[in-house]
């Protein structure tokens, strides 16, 4: 490995010492005679040289030039300080991974990224992985709910970069009220409190419509006389009028519904054309609907009457069950970290500059002594 490889084209310099040499006059020796008389003429015919003259000089000044280049290019010997490692950043679903996760599930990495959005992790760890060199990969935790992630959010991942999957497991469901667990290993006990009332079940749909709060509730009421739908701490569908304060927000926060429930509920306004300007989302686990038109409207009592007969027609197995995207998409997904280049120590061309000074310090002896 060389630091700077393109020196390597000085070598053509060779061929200058070996031109001069070639080039170069040999000056006649002299010598005195008595007479000419004795000496064959046909020896005194000029004789021109093509042979190298002065070889060990000539040596010495190639060496010279090869030990320049050598130098000018940076050698690296041995191995790069420190071990090659794979530069990992964990993005960790907190919607759907208990705060803390089995050993079993933890790797070690030099960063990690949590959050309730998988997507706004994914980007975030790709732009500073972006700006790092080697391997490098992406690691996401979660359960995968359906529409957490999608074909466009892993194509903004950079080449090169790896993206692997760790599905985690279910959070554990939470103790019914007024259960407690006491104790701690073997020696452990369930305690159960009953209350002396029970709290009114919350309301399957809820309704926010700023000034409009009293005409919005009562026209819920009234709906959902005509389709009752359950009351279940597992579902709920928000229904948010123009007027509401939190409207905005939503519009912005809303994540893609990712439960079996909200299907289903939700599906007779996706597939109504006309209701093709009602945002469906979902917001802290219930349903978020976006209606388009105010309470008075007999409009928005049919969407809220169409969505409480869905609720009413679910399976109660659904309502628990969220959809999560299948192992062979997430297999699909799946991409390797590119190889790390590999890479030398660091430059050592000082013995190459030092022979260099060395070879000139001779070259310029032989030179000399031989004038």
């Amino acid at each position: 490995m060389f630091a700077q490889p393109w020196a390597w084209l000085g070598l053509a310099g060779l061929a200058v010492p070996v031109a001069i040499h070639l080039l170069s006059r040999q000056q006649a020796v002299r010598l005195a005679f008595p007479s000419l008389r004795f000496i064959d003429p046909s020896d005194l015919n000029a004789v021109s040289r093509k042979n190298l003259t002065d070889i060990p000089l000539l040596i010495v000044r190639l060496l010279l030039i090869a030990a320049v280049v050598a130098a000018i290019a940076g050698p690296r010997w041995g191995e790069a300080s420190g071990p090659a490692v794979v530069a990992a950043i964990r993005v960790i679903d907190r919607t759907t991974v208990a705060p803390h996760p089995p050993p079993e599930a933890a790797a070690p990495a030099a960063t990690t990224i949590e959050g309730a959005s998988l997507r706004a992790g994914l980007d975030a760890a790709a732009a500073a992985l972006a700006l790092k060199s080697g391997a490098r990969q992406i690691v996401l935790v979660s359960r995968f709910p359906i529409g957490a992630l999608s074909d466009a959010d892993l194509a903004r991942v950079p080449a090169g970069i790896g993206v692997r999957f760790e599905r985690a497991p279910d959070r554990p469901q939470p103790l019914p009220a007024g259960m407690t667990i006491v104790g701690e290993g073997g020696a452990t006990r369930t305690e159960m409190t009953w209350p002396a009332q029970r709290r009114a079940p919350q309301p399957a749909i809820v309704v926010l419509a700023g000034p409009e709060q009293a005409a919005a509730e009562a026209m819920r009421d009234a709906v959902l006389t005509v389709a009752p739908a359950p009351a279940d701490a597992d579902v709920r569908v928000t229904f948010v009028f123009p007027g509401a304060p939190e409207a905005a927000r939503l519009r912005d926060s809303l994540a893609p519904i990712n439960a079996p429930w909200m299907f289903d509920a939700s599906r007779p306004l996706l597939t109504d054309p006309a209701a093709a300007s009602v945002r469906v989302g979902a917001d802290a686990g219930a349903l978020v609907v976006l209606l388009d038109s105010p309470p008075s409207d007999v409009v928005s009592a049919s969407r809220m009457a169409a969505v409480a007969g869905a609720l009413a027609a679910l399976d109660p197995a659904a309502r628990r069950e969220p959809a999560t995207i299948g192992d062979a998409q997430l297999t699909a997904w799946t991409r390797e970290p590119a190889d790390a280049p590999a890479r030398g120590g660091e430059p050592q061309g000082r013995p190459l500059w030092a022979a260099a000074l060395g070879l000139l310090a001779l070259e310029t002896w032989m030179r000399r002594r031989a004038d």
